[in-house]
C-alpha cells in the first residue's frame, strides 16, 4: 500500500507539473520577517499565592535554509527565547526559563489546492538554570492545506507535544485576503486583522490562546514542570525602516492567566495584566 501510495503522489505531481498551481494564501504570502530580535515586559500584578508576578522576555529568531521546489518548500529556522519572572509571594517560581530550538517544515503540494505540511521542531524547553538531557522535546505537527477561493486558503490539523502536560493541541483556521491591504487570519490558537496602506506601515490587531507552554524544572525541583496557560489580546504596528528592515511594536491586555507545575503544587490564577513588546526583524 505504501509503494501504491507514492507512485499515485509521484503520477500526480507530473501530471499538475504541467499546470500553475494555485495561488495559496498561507504558503505564498509570507508575513513573518525573516529573522528577528524582540523583548517584552508584562506588567507585576497579584494572584493566587503571589503577592506580585510580573515577567519580562528576550529573544529572536532567524532563518537557517530554505529551498522552494516545483512541487515541494523546506524552511528551517532557529529560535532562542527567555522568560525572566519578577515580583514576590509565596509560590516559589523558577527565575528564568528558555526554549531554543530548530523547526523545520516541509510542504508538499498536491492536486487541486492541496498540500500537505508537516513541522518538526526539537529543542530545549527548560528552567535556564537545570537545562539537562531530560529538557529535549520533540514537538512535531501535521497540516493539511486547501486552497479555497482565489482569495483565500483554509488550514486543519494536529500540533504534537510528546512528554508535555497537554500532548496535543488542534490546529485550524483560513485565510483571507480581502485585498492588497487587508488580510484576515482567522485560526485557532490565535487570529488577527492586518492593515497595510501602504508599503512602509502596517497595523495589525488579534487574540491568540496559549494552553501549551510548558518548561523542564531543574532536577531537585519535584514540581517537575512549569506549565503556562493565557489569552493575549493585542494590537501593533510594522514600520519600515529600510526596504528590508522593520520596526515592530505591539501592545495589549493578558487575560485568563494560569500558571501549573506538573506535580506537587495547585494551578494558581494571576490577575490580567497589560504588556508591551518591540522588535527589529528583516523582511522580504
Amino acid at each position: 500500500m505504501c509503494m501504491a501510495l507514492l507512485v499515485w503522489v509521484a503520477h500526480t505531481g507530473v501530471v499538475r507539473g504541467q499546470f500553475d498551481d494555485p495561488y495559496c494564501h498561507i504558503l505564498d504570502r509570507v508575513e513573518e520577517p525573516i529573522w528577528e530580535l524582540y523583548g517584552s515586559y508584562t506588567e507585576e500584578t497579584s494572584g493566587s499565592g503571589f503577592e506580585k508576578i510580573g515577567s519580562f522576555a528576550l529573544g529572536g529568531s532567524s532563518g537557517l535554509f530554505y529551498h522552494r521546489g516545483s512541487r515541494s518548500t523546506l524552511d528551517v529556522r532557529g529560535y532562542l527565547d527567555t522568560l525572566s519572572f519578577t515580583g514576590e509571594g509565596a509560590v516559589r517560581m523558577p527565575k528564568t526559563v528558555a526554549k531554543a530550538n530548530i523547526d523545520m517544515d516541509v510542504a508538499v503540494r498536491l492536486p487541486d489546492g492541496i498540500a500537505l505540511r508537516a513541522g518538526f521542531a526539537p529543542g530545549i524547553y527548560s528552567e535556564a538554570s537545570g537545562m539537562g538531557s531530560d529538557s529535549f522535546y520533540y514537538p512535531f505537527r501535521l497540516h493539511v492545506l486547501r486552497v479555497l477561493t482565489p482569495d483565500s486558503s483554509g488550514m486543519a490539523g494536529i500540533d504534537f507535544y510528546p512528554g508535555f502536560d497537554r500532548l496535543l493541541h488542534p490546529r485550524i483556521g483560513a485565510r483571507w485576503a480581502v485585498s492588497d491591504y487587508l488580510l484576515f487570519d482567522i485560526f485557532y490558537p490565535e487570529t488577527r486583522l492586518i492593515f497595510r496602506p501602504t508599503w512602509w506601515i502596517s497595523f495589525h490587531a488579534g487574540v491568540s490562546f496559549n494552553d501549551v507552554e510548558e518548561y523542564r524544572l531543574k532536577s531537585s525541583d519535584d514540581r517537575k514542570a512549569l506549565m503556562i496557560r493565557e489569552t493575549r489580546m493585542f494590537l501593533g504596528t510594522d514600520i519600515a525602516l529600510t526596504s528590508q528592515t522593520h520596526l515592530m511594536i505591539q501592545f495589549g491586555r493578558i487575560a485568563d492567566r494560569e500558571i501549573d507545575f506538573r506535580e506537587n503544587a495547585p494551578r494558581r490564577k494571576i490577575d490580567d495584566a497589560y504588556f508591551g513588546r518591540i522588535g527589529i526583524g528583516g523582511r522580504i
